[in-house]
């Protein structure tokens, strides 16, 4: 049981630093290809992060159950 456990464990860790290297891939793409840093980062799936950066929100910063990859 605990193999199969740490090996659920560490598939979800490689899907995690999947979805980071390209969410960080798509990034610099669009950087490189003269967009802004917000048309680069739109449509990323960092609504948790903008609602930790928004100074206007009154929401807590805690992290949504939507299973949302946090790059910072």
């Amino acid at each position: 049981y605990a193999d199969r456990r740490r090996t659920a464990v560490e598939a979800q860790e490689l899907d995690i630093l999947s979805q980071t290297l390209a969410a960080v891939s798509t990034v610099l793409t669009r950087l490189g290809d003269g967009a802004s840093t917000h048309q680069a980062l739109a449509g990323l799936p960092l609504s948790d992060l903008a609602r930790r950066l928004d100074q206007t929100s009154d929401e807590p910063s805690e992290p949504s159950s939507t299973g949302d990859v946090q790059l910072f």
